[in-house]
């Protein structure tokens, strides 16, 4: 009787010794080690599914397969996040360990772009120019360039309302709407 519970004793000592032991490894590749191999821009669009966004990760040097990948967007509740949105742009750092990769995503703590436009000519140029540096295509921006509310708002008309672009560098966030760029846009003018 003693025997079978020192080997049960024992047994279950091994499966604690084991499950901890696994436990400090997972942390340690989750939470510690270096797992994007270089910077990048990781882009996550509306339509973006969970392996969408795994896909663009991948191009950061991060291995996105594997049970430890999917530990960590559990974790962090990725996939459910991303269904309530967290498009933007995400700044990756080389050395970031998986842990801050997924769960910065996860959070939505985005990176402003630069947005750069120099030499443009006409608006549809510029709305072109803008929607390089922006998630909003150029149909939207020149929508809201010719909005009604925001020529008046600038005291401008369709014809002058380009002088309200200065030509330089400003950092806005890459989900930025048209309209509140366009208020951007004005309060740097003025």
């Amino acid at each position: 009787m003693k025997r079978t519970l020192y080997i049960v004793l024992a047994v279950v000592a091994v499966i604690i010794i084991a499950a901890g032991a696994m436990g400090s490894y997972a942390y340690y590749k989750i939470k510690k080690e270096p797992w994007a191999k270089q910077d990048a821009w990781v882009y996550v669009r509306s339509d973006m599914s969970t392996y969408d966004v795994l896909g663009a990760l991948a191009e950061t040097g991060g291995d996105t397969r594997g049970v430890l990948i999917d530990l960590t967007c559990r974790l962090y509740k990725l996939q459910s996040r991303i269904a309530k949105g967290v498009t933007g742009a995400y700044h990756i750092k080389a050395g970031m360990s998986m842990g801050e990769v997924i769960r910065k995503i996860a959070l939505r703590q985005q990176d402003p772009v630069k947005l750069t436009f120099i030499g443009t000519r006409t608006l549809p140029e510029l709305a072109g120019k803008l929607s390089h540096c922006i998630e909003a295509d150029s149909v939207r921006i020149l929508e809201a360039m010719y909005a009604p509310a925001f020529l008046s708002e600038c005291g401008c008309d369709s014809a002058n309302v380009c002088s309200v672009f200065l030509p330089d560098t400003y950092e806005v966030y890459w989900t930025i709407a048209p309209d509140k760029l366009m208020l951007k846009m004005l309060s740097e003018y003025k």
